[in-house]
C-alpha cells in the first residue's frame, strides 16, 4: 500500500529536496486520480499536461524515472513502433527489449526487418497500481 508521506520522504532522499521530488509527488497524486481507461497509455506529453507544465523538463523526466523504477513504481514502461507512414504499433515487452538491444524490429504489418528501429520506437507508460491500493 502506497503512502504519500513515505513517497515524499523517499523521493527527497533519492532525488534531494528538489523540484524533481516535488514533481514526483504531484505526478503520483495526479496519476491516481485518473480513470482506468485514461491510465493505460500515458506519454511524457500526458504527464506534462497533467501537471500543467509548459515543457517536458528534467524534473518531470526524473519523476517519471522514479515512478517507473523505485520501490514506489506505479508506472510500467512500454514501447511502440512508429513506421514511416506514422502508423503506431504497440510492442510487447520482449519486442521492446529486443529493439533496444538489436536496433531492429520485425514490422508488424509487412513482416520485414526494420534496421535502425531505436529511432522509430517511443516510450509510453501505464499506471500499474490501482487507486484503491493507495492512501
Amino acid at each position: 500500500m502506497m503512502n504519500f508521506e513515505e513517497l515524499r520522504k523517499t523521493a527527497v532522499a533519492v532525488l534531494g529536496p528538489t523540484a524533481s521530488a516535488d514533481t514526483c509527488v504531484r505526478l503520483a497524486e495526479a496519476l491516481l486520480e485518473l480513470a482506468p481507461s485514461e491510465a493505460e497509455y500515458l506519454t511524457y506529453t500526458s504527464f506534462k499536461q497533467l501537471l500543467n507544465k509548459d515543457e517536458i523538463d528534467q524534473p518531470l523526466i526524473s519523476a517519471v524515472y522514479f515512478l517507473t523504477s523505485s520501490t514506489f513504481s506505479i508506472l510500467t514502461a512500454h514501447g511502440q513502433f512508429i513506421d514511416e507512414n506514422g502508423d503506431e504499433f504497440p510492442l510487447d515487452d520482449d519486442q521492446f527489449q529486443s529493439v533496444l538491444m538489436t536496433n531492429t524490429v520485425v514490422h508488424p504489418r509487412s513482416g520485414e526487418i526494420v534496421k535502425g528501429a531505436k529511432s522509430l520506437v517511443s516510450p509510453y507508460f501505464a499506471l500499474s497500481l490501482r487507486k484503491t491500493e493507495c492512501n
